[in-house]
């Protein structure tokens, strides 16, 4: 260390000197240097923190973006398909239109076996195809159609209706829905009752029990036809895309009179 005399001596026109003043200072003050070395380590320190700080924070918003892209790239190019198939499927529906069975008729053109609307609440599956039907009468189903959004849900079909009631049962027989063994079966017809259409038991479709009714089943029974419309995200129909209409079933004429089956 210089002494400030020996440095005033050597030149004293640096008296009032930025020389003077430094050196007297460094002397007079040993501690300051020391002061200024941490001050200048600590601020090193405070921007090694600070780029820590800015690197983690990149990072944590780097892998977030990362994340996010690669899900959206998952929804949108490697399963973009699936959605819209699901898409699709909910937008639009397939109405089944179930065909008639044929009459049966006595001697006389008297009707023993005719057809009456019935009515049905059904639920669709996510591909837009009736999964469950239940038999509902028709104040419910006025109910539905009146209140309910989802309009598809009411289907009107046929059922049976047998005027000669017990007098022609063990005669004309019954029908009944499909079973759960019998849906989607192709129906078996004999040679000389074959169709050329070919026909499978659906989930509500009507099968002879018996009787006429089963006997001349390939013959009663008609195709089914459906309508495809498209619905919005409350169910009401926005439009129709196609229609297949039904095929009604044959006629029978029977060598049976009414009025003689009553009275026996």
């Amino acid at each position: 260390r210089i002494p400030c005399s020996f440095v005033f001596s050597v030149s004293s026109s640096c008296v009032n000197s930025w020389f003077f003043d430094i050196q007297c200072f460094k002397t007079t003050n040993p501690r300051r240097p020391r002061n200024l070395r941490f001050k200048r380590i600590r601020r090193v320190k405070d921007e090694g923190e600070f780029s820590n700080r800015f690197i983690l924070l990149f990072s944590i918003t780097l892998i977030f973006f990362l994340a996010g892209f690669a899900r959206l790239y998952d929804l949108q190019v490697i399963r973009g398909s699936y959605f819209q198939v699901l898409a699709e499927g909910n937008r639009i529906r397939r109405i089944p239109i179930k065909a008639p069975r044929g009459e049966i008729l006595g001697r006389n053109g008297e009707v023993l076996a005719r057809n009456i609307p019935r009515y049905n609440a059904a639920k669709f599956s996510t591909g837009g195809v009736i999964t469950d039907l239940k038999e509902i009468s028709r104040e419910e189903a006025f109910k539905i159609q009146t209140e309910e959004s989802d309009s598809t849900s009411l289907i009107v079909d046929v059922s049976r209706e047998y005027p000669l009631g017990a007098a022609g049962a063990h005669l004309l027989g019954y029908v009944n829905e499909a079973s759960a063994e019998e849906k989607d079966k192709e129906i078996v017809c004999p040679k000389e009752q074959k169709s050329p259409y070919e026909r499978v038991y659906e989930i509500g479709d009507l099968v002879g029990r018996g009787g006429i009714e089963e006997e001349y089943e390939c013959v009663l029974r008609g195709v089914n036809g459906e309508e495809l419309v498209e619905v919005d995200a409350r169910g009401r129909i926005v439009r129709s895309i196609g229609r297949k209409e039904p095929i009604v079933g044959k006629s029978l004429k029977l060598s049976i009179d009414a009025s003689l089956q009553r009275v026996s």
